[in-house]
C-alpha cells in the first residue's frame, strides 16, 4: 500500500492495469488491495474511480491515465467519434492521434475499406490490427507508460516519412485565445507536427474541453478546419468559434 500511496503522491492518479504491472500481481489482487486501502482512515484522501485511483486533491491540470479516462464522458466521446466517420472515404490516407476519443473513432472504422492509417497510440494500433481492410502503421518512438502515446525525437522523424489527406486528433483543452493546449509536454511535439502534416484537420473533442487551457501549447486554431463536438456546447462559445472562421459540427 505504501508503494501505491507514494505513486499517487507523485502522479496524482494510477490505473489498475499500471498497478498490477508495478506490483507484479494480478488485477484482481490489485482490486482487493484497493478495497482494503480505501477503507483505512490513513488513506481517506484517496478516491476510487472506474479503472483505478485518484488522489483526492485539486484536480486542475491533472491528466488521468488511459484506463481512467476511457470511461470519463464515454457517451459524449463515442457520439463525436461516430460522427467523425462520415468524413472518412474508402482508401483514404489518415493520421489518428492518441487518446480515448480517438480510440473510439478507430473502433468505428471497421466497415471502411482500403484505409491507410498512421497512429501515435499503441492502443489504437492494437485496435486497427483487428481489421483486415485497414493498413495500420504505428509511429516509432518512446511509449509513455500508462498513457500508450508515442513521442520523442524518433517519433517526429518517423512522421516526416508520411503524407496524408486527413488528420483526426484529440485535445486536452481548446479556446480562442490559446488555441489547442496540452496537459503535459510529452505529446506536444507530435501533436504540433501532425496538425501541419495534412490537407485537412479534424479535432474530435467532447464539449467539456472548451474554454480551458493547459500549460503547453500545441497549435492555434487557424490551422484547424473542422471541430466535431457535442450539442451541449455553450451557444455563445459556438458563435465565437464560428465568427473566428472555425467549422464546428455539433452531434
Amino acid at each position: 500500500m505504501r508503494k501505491i500511496s507514494d505513486f499517487l503522491n507523485e502522479y496524482g492518479n494510477v490505473s489498475t492495469v499500471v498497478l498490477a504491472k508495478m506490483l507484479d500481481i494480478s488485477e484482481s489482487s490489485v482490486r482487493r488491495d484497493i478495497n482494503y486501502m480505501i477503507s483505512l482512515e490513513e488513506y481517506k484522501n484517496i478516491e476510487r474511480v472506474h479503472g483505478g485511483l485518484i488522489l483526492n486533491r485539486d484536480r486542475n491540470g491533472l491528466e488521468y491515465m488511459f484506463e481512467l479516462k476511457l470511461d470519463l464522458n464515454r457517451h459524449l466521446k463515442q457520439a463525436v467519434a461516430k460522427a467523425a466517420t462520415r468524413f472518412i472515404d474508402d482508401k483514404d490516407n489518415i493520421i489518428i492521434d492518441s487518446g480515448t476519443t480517438c480510440l473510439y473513432f478507430a473502433q468505428s472504422l471497421h466497415n471502411k475499406k482500403g484505409l491507410s492509417v498512421i497512429t501515435t497510440d499503441v492502443r489504437i494500433a492494437e485496435e486497427l490490427a483487428k481489421y483486415s481492410d485497414i493498413e495500420s502503421n504505428i509511429i516509432g518512438g518512446i511509449v509513455r507508460p500508462g498513457y500508450y502515446t508515442v513521442g520523442g525525437i524518433n517519433a517526429l522523424d518517423n512522421l516526416d516519412r508520411f503524407s496524408v489527406d486527413k488528420v483526426f486528433m484529440s485535445v486536452d483543452a481548446i479556446d480562442l485565445e490559446h488555441g489547442i493546449t496540452n496537459t503535459t509536454e510529452f505529446e506536444v511535439g507530435v501533436k504540433s507536427k501532425i496538425v501541419k502534416s495534412a490537407k485537412r484537420v479534424y479535432v474530435l473533442t467532447d464539449y467539456t474541453k472548451f474554454g480551458k487551457h493547459m500549460l503547453y501549447r500545441v497549435s492555434g486554431i487557424s490551422g484547424i478546419m473542422t471541430i466535431i463536438t457535442n450539442k451541449s456546447l455553450d451557444p455563445t462559445t459556438y458563435e465565437k468559434f464560428r465568427e473566428a472562421g472555425v467549422d464546428l459540427i455539433l452531434v
